[in-house]
């Protein structure tokens, strides 16, 4: 598929939620608990051309690049930055479980990092 990052955050639905909220003009969301959430070229979800996909699994949540067209990764990192400030997601890491959180999140509180 594509590059894959993980979610970390203490509260998982909720942080779901957030996401599928924040990026509901952009999804096809369905039932907003479950998912996956498409962020597809020029929001157009009859194209079939998905840049990025975010599932959710009992393991956690799961970000999918398929493509990494800047307007999706973009509106991705805005919907991160958004459910960090409001402290659902703690952290977001790659396969390899390094932190990867500075590059998806646009303002990090210096207070919060470890």
């Amino acid at each position: 598929m594509g590059f894959e990052y993980r979610i970390e955050s203490d509260y998982p639905d909720k942080a779901w939620i957030g996401l599928a909220h924040y990026l509901m003009p952009a999804s096809n969301i369905g039932d907003s608990s479950e998912g996956p959430i498409y962020i597809t070229h020029d929001d157009d979800m009859a194209s079939n051309q998905v840049d990025i996909q975010i599932d959710k699994t009992a393991k956690g949540i799961w970000i999918t690049f398929i493509s990494t067209r800047e307007k999706s990764r973009n509106l991705l990192s805005e919907a991160l930055t958004h459910c960090y400030s409001q402290n659902l997601v703690h952290r977001i890491v790659d396969d390899d479980d390094a932190d990867r959180t500075h590059d998806f999140v646009r303002f990090i509180d210096k207070d919060r990092e470890q």
